[in-house]
């Protein structure tokens, strides 16, 4: 839920995944948009993600991750991730 507490914040502190799902993809941190820009709106594997990008594998999972929690990926069966819409 968008500006709900989050344990460890304090009274009146939103969670900060709130803020990028906000925030335009030209302005998102470069490893973040790169990985945005690889998974495109059609489901694809992590490895393809991997291939498109460039990025070690490590870095393209931290970046699906906060961009899930953002709302501007989704995952979807088989391991899959798509862009949400």
């Amino acid at each position: 839920m968008p500006g709900a507490a989050v344990p460890g914040l304090g009274p009146g502190q939103a969670d900060p995944a709130d803020d990028l799902a906000l925030v335009p993809s030209a302005f998102l941190d470069p490893g973040l948009d790169t990985v945005l820009q690889a998974v495109g709106f059609d489901p694809v594997l992590v490895d393809d993600i991997q291939r498109r990008s460039g990025l070690p594998a490590a870095s393209i999972q931290a970046a699906l991750l906060r961009l899930e929690l953002a709302g501007r990926v989704r995952r979807v069966p088989g391991g899959r991730f798509e862009r949400a819409a």
